[in-house]
């Protein structure tokens, strides 16, 4: 009997520990292109075996979007699928539009299993996303908008190799859709961060872009009057000189 609990005790902290290792995983983050057109490449690499599916939950503030008929024709459909949980105004300014929720689903297609040491496997993904037209700056301010980014939240499938699930707290448990084509209800596991668990304090991603000044109202409203009226000249003289 004593024999018996103690290996189903040792046995249930491997599965525990094995399930740590497996919802543990390390993000990085970088920003393709300048301007209002960039490249969000986020990289997602953990322990364990690998899963057939990554989720990426991402949260794009105001001042950014994603369009869902460009991510359809574009090279993040190879291996990537996207479901948007709210419609996208992409003429929006960034002080009317509303954060913008989306699930992001990479593939097994995107998932590497390393062969050497390191992280036992490493998932990528490239989202397009564009940065909205931002009020001009007060006086005094330098021309530029910035947005910050935070950082996504990273799902695994309960189902997958290593059964992430097994030996997780109820809160990191959740339920979502299986894919971005099937609405069938799938267990999913939060993953842990690596920073997370070292308790060390994630950045947002700081975006900027630039736009108007208000310093140069007076010139550009002075520069419009003066357009306007030699506009009006030029018809008056062109419609006289074409009388009898």
């Amino acid at each position: 009997m004593l024999r018996s609990a103690l290996y189903h005790l040792l046995l249930m902290l491997a599965t525990a520990g094995d399930s740590q290792e497996t919802g543990l995983v390390q993000v990085t983050r970088r920003v393709l292109n300048s301007g209002f057109h960039r490249e969000l490449v986020s990289v997602v690499s953990g322990r364990g075996p690998a899963p057939q599916v990554v989720l990426l939950r991402e949260t794009l503030p105001a001042g950014l979007y994603s369009d869902p008929y460009e991510l359809s024709g574009s090279e993040f459909a190879r291996h990537s699928q996207a479901v948007f949980l709210s419609r996208v105004d992409v003429e929006a300014p960034a002080s009317r539009a509303a954060p913008l929720q989306l699930l992001v689903f990479i593939s097994a297609a995107a998932v590497a299993v390393a062969s050497g040491g390191g992280p036992a496997w490493t998932a990528n993904v490239s989202l397009p996303v564009h940065l909205r037209y931002h009020a001009p700056a007060q006086p005094g301010r330098p021309p530029r908008a910035h947005v910050l980014l935070g950082g996504p939240l990273v799902l695994l499938p309960c189902d997958s190799p290593g059964r992430p699930c097994d030996g997780a707290a109820p809160r990191d448990v959740t339920e979502g859709p299986c894919s971005a084509t099937n609405q069938t209800v799938c267990l999913w596991r939060r993953a842990t961060l690596v920073a997370e668990q070292q308790q060390e304090e994630v950045s947002p991603q700081a975006l900027s872009v630039p736009v108007g000044s208000l310093d140069h109202e007076p010139a550009v409203l002075a520069l419009t009057l003066l357009t306007a009226l030699g506009c009006c000249l030029l018809l008056l003289h062109a419609s006289s000189s074409t009388r009898p």
